[in-house]
């Protein structure tokens, strides 16, 4: 077993449960994204590119730094690393990126929206309000640049319009 094979599995394991349940648009497509921080080494395990989740094994999953270079893997990264990245870097305190593509989610950035929290529990956990990240192009530096520039407001959960 590899020094990474925990965070893969995680990676792995987060994946196909939320392919399952729909949270990547259709079932077990590849939209969306899922990542999780290495602790101590400014790196992360994400998942690769343009695999179906239901075909990924624990070897497919990537590990890169948070500029996207590859550390360990065969495969391409997601190309929303870059995002990813920006996140660890702005926020010391996430340990893991989920990015996924909701079909309600994906109304409110269509709409270009912001969700307010209505419940207690649900400003707790995600913050007073659920934002919207100006449209950039997916796995664009810009994207992750937006993303970064809106991470100051310590929530924990982000629209991105049009995507």
């Amino acid at each position: 077993m590899g020094s990474y094979d925990r965070y893969k599995e995680e990676v792995l394991e987060t994946s196909l449960w939320l392919s399952d349940h729909g949270y990547f648009g259709s079932l077990r497509g590849t939209g969306g994204n899922v990542s999780v921080r290495i602790e101590g080494e400014g790196l992360m395990a994400v998942t690769p590119s343009s695999l179906k989740y239901n075909e990924i094994t624990r070897d497919d999953i990537c590990v890169v730094d948070f500029s996207g270079v590859v550390k360990e893997g065969s495969r391409a990264p997601s190309v929303e690393s870059g995002m990813h990245g920006a996140i660890y870097r702005e926020r010391p305190d996430v340990n893991a990126v989920v990015h996924t593509h909701q079909t309600y989610g994906s109304v409110f950035a269509l709409l270009n929206l912001p969700i307010p929290s209505l419940l207690d529990e649900v400003s707790f956990t995600l913050g007073e309000s659920v934002e919207v990240v100006p449209y950039a192009l997916s796995g664009s530096a810009e994207l992750a640049s937006n993303v970064a520039g809106k991470l100051s407001n310590n929530s924990n959960a982000y629209i991105i319009q049009n995507h």
